[in-house]
């Protein structure tokens, strides 16, 4: 499940000499950085934001344009992050850290810019809002979960809609934790590494429960009626147009919302979740799904973690692209994206034939890329989509493997169609900078904490 971005083969790019070292910071957090050769203080760092990975990353790559970006004179460094999983809560002190870093050792960096995709692409536009970050010139967010908290509400709704689905199918049903959080496993059954699924006893038995329910493994002849029915159900009330889709969002339905509720340092068993006022539109699934009430001060974490608000520099210039087959971070996220940023933001849908989650051509990357640089540089005033269709065209002569597939005209749903309402959300929806919020929380159980708003 790490970051999802494919991989490149890169074309020659001009040598040029390049000092790369790696280290561990005193948090934990694995570091990588390169610096090419007339890189001095004042100059542009780019910040790589790898995807959401369940292990530990102690590896860090650069990012699938390293050898473009530092032929065009960007330092880069990037962070593995103290956290695994949803590493929003320590993503922005991790990338304080990693600039204190470079700046002890090249240098201070002048403007910033910040790259990512997938969950990647959602700390890039969030490091963007953060303190310690004005100086960002510009954001390359790939398939961003650009709905922030809301993004884990999707998986919460597919688990309970599993749970009740799959009820009294023996050998069917998902492992569930201690309670009051039972759709929650365990931190004992997540596995500790999920990098070789085949290797993993705990995704093999999770893996051959789904497969009980629903016959998700077997050709569509060999599945019991009541297996194609349950399986049916569950992808209508995705909704899914790929089994492969399903299994992927059931996956972190299953192990990256339980790792994120029940880890100490998240959500430390605290629930965000509610299912209270849900309308999931299935008779059967609105019948057995328990109503549950989410911990405000939980709700309240998970969201200040990550979701955005809006709050950029007035300098700041954005290009986030998304494919539209994108089952696991749908392409509605984008709504939040313009909605959010407004003409600081291009937004782009990548039209293809199969569905992928960041399932860009190294051309199509490059040409988002070249389009962000100009708009920081000002050479152009606006965003400039014929353009963008351009660069891509001379990246496929350069050498960079295509497709073009850039759909500007082509619709996007709103977070609603795949994101079930919810009251609670209602003032954040409509008030993204969530002005209309006020009040204040506290939980005796944590003694000496408030929230004030």
């Amino acid at each position: 499940m790490r970051g999802w971005l494919l991989s490149l083969l890169f074309v020659a790019l001009p040598a040029a000499a390049v000092q790369e070292i790696t280290d561990v910071l005193p948090s934990g957090a694995h570091v990588r950085v390169a610096v090419p050769d007339g890189w001095q203080a004042g100059d542009t760092l780019l910040l790589y934001q790898h995807g959401f990975d369940m292990d530990p990353d102690d590896n860090p790559d650069l990012g699938p344009l390293r050898d473009l970006q530092l032929a065009q004179g960007y330092a880069i460094a990037a962070s593995g992050y103290a956290q695994s999983g949803w590493a929003l809560f320590s993503a922005a002190q991790d990338n304080r850290d990693l600039v204190t870093y470079v700046s002890e050792r090249f240098g201070a960096p002048g403007k910033l810019v910040t790259m990512g995709g997938s969950m990647g692409g959602l700390i890039a536009l969030k490091l963007a809002e953060s303190r310690g970050f004005e100086q960002t010139a510009g954001v390359y967010a790939l398939c961003p979960p650009a709905a922030g908290a809301r993004t884990w509400d999707a998986a919460f709704d597919l688990r309970l809609a599993y749970d009740a689905v799959c009820q009294g199918v023996g050998g069917g049903e998902l492992l569930k934790g201690d309670e009051p959080l039972s759709w929650a496993m365990n931190l004992a059954d997540i596995p500790e590494s999920m990098g070789d699924l085949s290797g993993s006893r705990s995704v093999q038995q999770t893996y051959a429960r789904i497969h009980q329910c629903t016959g998700v493994a077997l050709p569509n002849w060999l599945r019991t009626p009541p297996q194609q029915e349950r399986l049916q159900r569950l992808m209508q009330f995705g909704p899914f147009g790929s089994e492969d889709f399903l299994l992927y969002n059931l996956a972190y339905a299953s192990f990256g919302l339980s790792e994120l509720v029940r880890a100490p340092d998240k959500l430390a068993g605290g629930n965000p979740f509610t299912s209270l006022d849900v309308n999931y539109g299935d008779a059967l699934i609105d019948t057995r799904v328990p109503r549950i009430g989410a911990d405000p001060l939980a709700a309240f974490d998970l969201a200040r973690a990550s979701t955005l608000t809006g709050r950029v520099g007035a300098h700041t210039r954005i290009v986030s692209l998304h494919t539209d087959g994108d089952e696991l971070v749908r392409l509605s996220h984008q709504q939040s994206v313009r909605t959010l940023y407004g003409t600081k933001a291009l937004s782009m849908p990548v039209d293809e034939a199969v569905g992928s989650h960041c399932g860009f051509s190294s051309a199509e990357l490059v040409a988002g890329w070249e389009q962000l640089r100009a708009r920081m540089a000002e050479s152009q005033s606006s965003w400039n989509t014929p353009r963008l269709v351009e660069d891509c065209a001379t990246a496929i002569r350069q050498g960079w493997t295509g497709p073009c597939r850039f759909a500007p005209d082509l619709a996007v749903d709103t977070l609603a169609t795949t994101m079930r309402p919810r009251n609670a959300h209602l003032a954040q929806e409509a008030d993204p900078a969530w002005a209309a919020l006020s009040g204040s929380w506290y939980d005796r159980e944590r003694s000496g904490e408030g929230v004030l708003i």
